[in-house]
């Protein structure tokens, strides 16, 4: 029965894994505004307005510079620390709404934020989709890739309607936090739940989803994957206002662990309140949602602090675990036009 059960916690460890320069006669660069969102409602190149900024991961940052400095169109403004996207040479082949637009416009500039970080930013989605294509060709993804793509409107967005979710949650559940003995029972309840949500959306909006998906009934499917399913040993759904929905498997160990509050525990427990702590997908609110409830002894015991340790400890792990839930964080939501 032991081995069982060590080859069970095997196999959520192992989803867990898986889950995780040239001279002209253009105006000096210092004159040029860093990009804000003090600009007029239309680009010079004949779009609509709308702040974009692509982050790129730097591999090698000595690379990326002399490729920026290898551009013609790419030009360094040492007053504001940024290199300046121009449309001039190379890039003036990109097709715009107004391609007759003045030579040398600025499209956007690249900011560095460290070694390893430079940001791009934009003024409009056309600028953005080129730039994806025209970097991605001058810029090997050896030496720098994009890693998210950043809009603070949709942002706003996003982060409204994850607000609205978490109060339906609230409403439907009565706590945000929601446990379940197996994964299709849990399958179950959150579809009666997607069912729920439905009652909060106009008329006119369910129709028009219905006729768009092709549905009889206000009923959406969710693809679950196979291991959340077959899991039999907990399922703990926790409802992060500010990221959304976390769900932790093999959640029975994990609550019996905390539960002991520090004494006895199992090998299973302890291996899994430590997992709970490295997963990156659990955030820190949800480790505090358990500390809470039971405190912070028995996470002191799977990782062997002792009991009369500083209790800064749990920060200290959360912060070492956890760390990119305390770096700027965006909505795990996408807004996707229908």
């Amino acid at each position: 029965m032991a081995s069982q059960r060590s080859q069970k916690v095997k196999k959520r460890l192992q989803a867990l894994q898986r889950r995780r320069q040239q001279t002209s006669t253009r105006r000096p660069l210092s004159q040029i505004p860093p990009e804000s969102a003090d600009q007029v409602a239309m680009t010079t190149t004949g779009e609509i307005m709308q702040l974009i900024r692509l982050h790129y991961e730097v591999e090698n940052i000595d690379k990326l510079r002399a490729i920026f400095a290898s551009l013609r169109c790419l030009e360094y403004d040492a007053s504001h620390t940024r290199w300046v996207w121009l449309y001039t040479e190379e890039a003036r082949p990109l097709s715009f709404k107004n391609p007759r637009a003045a030579d040398n416009g600025v499209l956007g500039e690249f900011v560095c934020k460290g070694e390893t970080d430079i940001v791009l930013n934009l003024r409009s989605f056309e600028r953005a989709t080129n730039a994806l294509v025209f970097f991605d060709h001058h810029m090997p993804r050896t030496v720098a890739r994009v890693t998210a793509r950043y809009c603070p409107p949709l942002a706003a967005k996003a982060r409204d309607i994850v607000s609205k979710h978490y109060q339906q949650f609230l409403d439907y559940y009565g706590t945000d936090l929601v446990t379940y003995p197996d994964g299709k029972t849990m399958a179950g309840d959150l579809q009666k739940f997607h069912q729920y949500q439905f009652t909060w959306a106009p008329r006119e909006e369910v129709e028009a989803f219905l006729k768009r998906h092709h549905l009889s009934a206000p009923s959406p499917q969710v693809d679950w994957s196979p291991e959340l399913l077959a899991c039999d040993d907990g399922i703990g759904v926790y409802f992060n206002p500010a990221e959304g929905q976390e769900m932790m498997m093999s959640f029975d160990d994990v609550r019996r662990g905390f539960h002991k509050q520090g004494g006895d525990l199992t090998a299973d427990e302890a291996e899994m309140v430590r997992q709970f702590l490295y997963s990156d997908a659990i955030s820190p609110q949800f480790v505090r949602k358990l500390v809470q409830e039971y405190g912070d002894a028995s996470i002191a015991a799977a990782f062997l602090i002792p009991q009369d340790s500083d209790k800064y400890f749990l920060e200290y792990l959360l912060r070492r675990y956890k760390g990119h839930f305390y770096r700027k964080r965006y909505p795990s939501l996408s807004i996707v036009d229908a």
